[in-house]
């Protein structure tokens, strides 16, 4: 019998939120953290990302560059990186500084995933913003700031930021790479308005359909100096288990649970919970 020959296999990585359940010590949760990087580098993971929560009960990853400067020392060829660090909350040139740092530290390995926070909608939003010492204005600013990031990571001309006399220190030869991160059409036309590769969140949307973000993504791009093709990176939930009647008793039980912290009613809120999903990389 004839056998098919399998197609291109696509690069599986991982976006470790860096939760962990109640009761669990915030020293174990990031012990968690490195724990499932070393797995995940041994089964042959391409990346390993972590995300930016701030005043989060349920989260040990606040601070992206730490963890990853901690998680690079402890594994050996999986790419480390942010997914992603919130641009608005931070000054752009203190963060091409960390992730230039980083790089010189693990050349080649490095990831600099930007996104944008929600707007501050809520009380404990507005509290948050003013904590980190966010300007109101921000948010609406990130193409800008993406543009004096990229400024300073590549030397680009007084075009595309306005501190283009500052030089970055540590100068690498080969600046960390660039994604930008959204669930939305406009953070995928900022990518490919700009030549970035694009992560889009597929987690972070309630759409089961083709996501039309990746779809602009693709038709927009305009290729840049470090990317000459559109680059795709999709993030979904996975549960994963021994058996496929415990994964999807794990899936039932985590929809519950966002439900019951949202305030919703589980089958409505998440007709799907019991499927399972499998992750799609760049």
């Amino acid at each position: 019998m004839h056998r098919r020959s399998p197609g291109p296999t696509v690069p599986l990585s991982v976006l470790d939120r860096g939760g962990h359940a109640p009761g669990t010590s915030g020293e174990r949760a990031v012990l968690d953290l490195v724990d499932a990087a070393r797995t995940a580098e041994a089964c042959g993971y391409h990346r390993f990302w972590v995300a930016e929560h701030h005043a989060s009960a349920g989260t040990a990853s606040s601070c992206p560059p730490v963890l990853i400067a901690h998680l690079a020392a402890r594994t050996e060829r999986l790419r480390i990186g942010a997914g992603g660090v919130m641009l608005p909350n931070h000054a752009p040139l203190t963060v091409a500084e960390q992730f230039a740092t980083l790089q010189a530290l693990h050349p080649g390995r490095i990831d600099l995933g930007l996104g944008r926070p929600p707007g501050a909608v809520t009380a404990e939003h507005r509290l948050l913003a003013a904590a980190l010492r966010r300007d109101p204005r921000a948010i609406s600013e990130f193409p800008s700031q993406v543009d004096e990031l990229l400024g300073f990571l590549h030397h680009r001309g007084p075009e595309r930021h306005r501190f283009h006399a500052l030089r970055l220190a540590p100068d690498t030869a080969t600046p960390p790479q660039v994604h930008l991160l959204g669930a939305s059409g406009g953070s995928a036309r900022i990518a490919a308005e700009r030549g970035l590769p694009f992560a889009y969140g597929h987690h972070l949307s309630r759409s089961v359909a083709r996501p039309e973000a990746a779809v602009r993504y693709r038709s927009a791009f305009v290729p840049g100096p470090e990317d000459a093709r559109p680059h795709l990176i999709v993030a979904v939930n996975v549960v994963c288990a021994e058996t496929d009647e415990e994964a999807e008793s794990l899936a039932l039980r985590t929809a519950a649970d966002r439900a019951a912290a949202g305030g919703g009613n589980p089958r409505r809120r998440c007709p799907r919970c019991a499927r399972i999903t499998w992750p799609a990389g760049n």
